[in-house]
């Protein structure tokens, strides 16, 4: 990159001592110098005493970035772009000391606590979960909609469409895209939704299911708890994405919500 280590060092969050040692590592072994272990600066942390100054400010820079974040999306934007390990406590506290809230500004809102029911697959490709949401286009608040299949296990997004109209070929489309990536389901879970489930006989929908021998498993009406983890997914998308970008038209939108998806 020909920057200076001390420069290196600020971008990467880590030590200038670390990267002495990789450099030492790598140019009296190559490669296989960098796979053993060794001392100096790990997961962030200076001799295990604290977090070096350089850590510290790539936690307050993503907060600032993303006021929104709270602590263990820091810790996982950290882990995932920068390479970082560090922990939330870490977190809470660099952002105590560079005087930053470390909430994520929303109020929550505390309800009367019921027994609720959670569930999750053991296994990646048990269980999809699929339902639809729309949203509104910034130029002329034309709404679209939003079909998504997520594996119940890993929360993998394994394929959506984006339509101007909720249709059961849309949604029979991303499902056929999802099975020709990532396989078959061995259970697919919706609501009642006339997309999925037809009144009399069977939907054309679940008679794709039937043909690829996937067992079709339907919640009860007026309880979305139940396919709570793509409800997620909707929240994520409408404050991280939707309520950020405003798209302007159709194309827009879908080319756009295509690269967030993929992030």
């Amino acid at each position: 990159s020909g920057m200076t280590f001390q420069d290196f060092a600020k971008v990467w969050g880590v030590s200038q001592q670390s990267i002495s040692i990789w450099v030492r590592q790598y140019e009296r072994a190559g490669i296989k110098g960098l796979e053993k272990p060794f001392g100096g600066e790990q997961s962030g942390r200076r001799g295990g005493k604290g977090l070096s100054p350089g850590v510290m400010g790539a936690i307050a820079y993503v907060k600032r970035q993303f006021p929104d974040f709270g602590l263990r999306k820091v810790r996982d934007f950290l882990h995932r772009f920068r390479a970082v390990k560090v922990s939330t406590g870490s977190v809470r506290k660099a952002l105590r000391e560079a005087n930053i809230p470390a909430g994520t500004g929303r109020k929550r809102h505390y309800h009367k606590r019921v027994q609720v029911r959670t569930f999750e697959r053991a296994r990646a490709g048990e269980m999809w979960q699929s339902d639809i949401t729309s949203f509104n286009l910034g130029r002329n608040s034309q709404r679209v909609y939003l079909v998504a299949f997520l594996d119940d296990f890993s929360r993998y997004v394994v394929s959506w469409r984006l339509g101007l109209q909720q249709t059961q070929e849309m949604v029979i489309e991303a499902l056929l895209d999802g099975i020709q990536r990532f396989g078959k389901p061995i259970e697919l879970l919706t609501d009642q939704g006339r997309q999925y489930v037809s009144w009399r006989g069977k939907s054309g929908f679940q008679k794709v299911l039937r043909r690829e021998g996937i067992r079709h498993v339907v919640s009860r009406t007026h309880h979305p708890q139940t396919l709570g983890k793509t409800e997620r997914f909707w929240e994520t998308v409408g404050q991280e994405f939707w309520g950020r970008i405003i798209p302007r038209d159709f194309e827009e939108a879908k080319e756009r919500l295509a690269h967030f998806v993929n992030h």
